[in-house]
């Protein structure tokens, strides 16, 4: 199987930030392709991009107004970092904790540790000056975030 152009421009980026980071990443994309890239203890890269099966794609159809809501969702996370200083990463969390989802759903859903998800939510309470994260959801609806 070829891969297309548009995930041979992503790969040495991946690979770039998995350097930076010194983590494996991970990103999926609309196709339905999964890329991964890590360095190895002697620092080569290595890249696995993964297909999604056609079934499982097949198994969950999208929703007529889901490019919509992706772009709601997009606005949001803008607005988030605009005015109240979070970062994206930061932002993403916000969005979740909207839905008064716990540190671990929150690690889950991001593919992140409960620790980070922890240290994010405590910057978010910071950021948006809250003392609980039961505040969040009220703090975002006042601005119009909705979940």
């Amino acid at each position: 199987m070829t891969l297309p152009a548009e995930i041979k421009g992503i790969l040495p980026e991946m690979v770039e930030l998995a350097r930076e980071r010194g983590r494996p990443i991970a990103r999926h994309t609309r196709g339905g392709w999964l890329l991964n890239a890590w360095l190895l203890p002697d620092s080569t890269p290595v890249v696995a991009v993964m297909v999604q099966p056609r079934t499982a794609m097949a198994a969950a159809p999208q929703e007529p107004d889901a490019d919509r809501r992706g772009a709601e969702a997009g606005a949001d996370l803008n607005r988030l970092c605009g005015e109240f200083g979070l970062t994206r990463a930061e932002a993403r969390v916000a969005r979740l904790l909207l839905r008064r989802l716990s540190n671990r759903e929150v690690a889950e859903a991001l593919s992140i540790s409960p620790h980070t998800a922890r240290h994010h939510t405590g910057k978010i309470l910071l950021k948006l000056g809250i003392t609980r994260r039961s505040e969040v959801p009220a703090r975002l609806t006042e601005v119009g975030i909705t979940p």
